[in-house]
């Protein structure tokens, strides 16, 4: 009997409240189905007004991704049979 391995993907989020502020207004969604996912992050303050959506396919071997505002996108890709690569973060100026 053949197994079957399902991709998946690591994923983690961070918020941070601006300066007097008691919440933070950032929010995210990430959807991981057996094909593929759909990531989504929004800027729900309008402190930088801000949103960017990816969805991927494992299949197809395909990455679509749109960004509004002051964005950026960083795609990792974990080495076969390793553990991805450290991320390292800076902070905003």
């Amino acid at each position: 009997m053949e197994a079957l391995i399902t991709p998946s993907i690591d994923w983690a989020a961070a918020a941070l409240a601006q300066p007097g502020q008691r919440e933070s207004g950032d929010r995210h969604l990430v959807l991981s189905p057996p094909d593929g996912g759909l990531v989504a992050v929004v800027d729900g303050l309008g402190h930088s007004a801000a949103m960017s959506i990816a969805r991927f396919s494992f299949a197809a071997a395909m990455l679509m991704w749109l960004g509004v505002g002051n964005v950026e996108g960083r795609l990792l890709h974990a080495p076969l049979g390793g553990a991805p690569p450290p991320l390292r973060y800076r902070e905003a100026a």
